[in-house]
């Protein structure tokens, strides 16, 4: 059985419900900073389920605006493409170049690492939206490319707009049907359809590089599989995948990255995520970085430190100031 995550904040007394969403979203989204109607109760309901790396959410909530500075992004930026869709009130974003208000027929696409400004109205009582983040690098549409298509509406009631949209539904709603094994294929499956979605928006065709691209998704989804290895490590990958180490560092350096800057970062978000993660309070800071490969607590810290500017403890404490000694 897969997990869903349920967030309500009916249960909480109306001061702290706004502030209690807000944690959340940084804490299961991403760090923005979000306003509401202060004259009013505020209402939300979340529900999550992540595939692999790929995260869908369904939310229902009161009117909300959203705010992600560039000082945020240095911060913390998990490398993400969104697209959602507000099946009931109106949303709007602002992003680099681009700038659209769209309603319930449209998709819009935000990406993590660039500043940007959204809203969603609701209408009537609440919004209703769904919502899904995908790695930058489970997709082979080229990332100069997809910047074209930022904010820009795309359709998300026909064609394969519309098949993603009920695909993500149907796959949120029947998360109960399936096993955590099942995990890692649906999330390659929706990677695959959000990439032939943007790439039928940019009128791409398979470019000649796909075999790489292909390559490196199938690599990518492996290094979630096997984050908590400590093993985990250029050798082991290529072998897996029946490549040369020297190859494996070619596919990662036309990324302009590194096979270790990849399992490390994807690690340290793991461990951020769990840090902020109630249910995880009564386990040691050293237990969470164990989990997600990190044998050593010594070497844990100091990663987190050079990743966040912070010691992990110290990032617990900042998350939980009120549930800690």
């Amino acid at each position: 059985m897969v997990e869903v995550k349920v967030f309500r904040t009916d249960g909480l007394p109306e001061p702290e419900r706004f502030d209690a969403w807000c944690a959340m979203v940084d804490r299961s989204l991403v760090m923005t900073r979000l306003a509401t109607d202060t004259s009013r109760p505020f209402h939300g309901v979340a529900h999550q389920v992540s595939f692999g790396g790929v995260r869908v959410s369904v939310l229902e909530y009161s009117g909300i605006r959203s705010r992600r500075s560039s000082a945020l992004v240095r911060a913390c930026d998990p490398e993400l493409l969104q697209l959602g869709v507000t099946r009931s009130g109106r949303q709007s974003l602002a992003q680099g170049r681009g700038a659209s208000s769209t309603g319930g027929a449209e998709l819009l696409l935000s990406d993590t690492s660039q500043p940007y400004d959204a809203e969603v109205a609701a209408d009537g009582a609440h919004a209703r939206s769904l919502f899904v983040q995908v790695p930058r690098t489970s997709l082979t549409v080229p990332r100069a490319k997809v910047s074209a298509l930022i904010a820009r509406p795309l359709p998300a009631a026909e064609g394969l707009g519309g098949l993603l949209v009920q695909t993500l539904a149907r796959a949120e709603a029947d998360a109960a049907c399936y096993r955590p094994q099942d995990t890692h294929r649906l999330g390659a499956v929706a990677a695959q359809l959000i990439d032939a979605f943007l790439a039928h928006h940019l009128g791409l065709d398979d470019p000649p590089e796909s075999r790489p691209q292909a390559l490196l998704t199938a690599i990518h989804a492996f290094i979630e599989r096997h984050l908590a290895d400590p093993a985990l490590a250029p050798v082991p990958i290529a072998a897996a995948h029946h490549i040369s180490v020297r190859y494996l560092h070619r596919l990662f350096a036309s990324e302009g990255t590194t096979v270790g800057a990849t399992v490390r970062g994807r690690r340290l978000e793991r461990c951020r995520l769990d840090l902020a993660d109630p249910r995880f309070l009564a386990q040691p800071v050293r237990a969470i970085g164990a989990r997600w490969g990190y044998a050593n607590p010594a070497d844990f810290s100091r990663a987190f430190r050079a990743a966040y500017g912070m010691p992990p403890g110290e990032y617990r404490r900042r998350e939980f100031p009120l549930s800690l000694p």
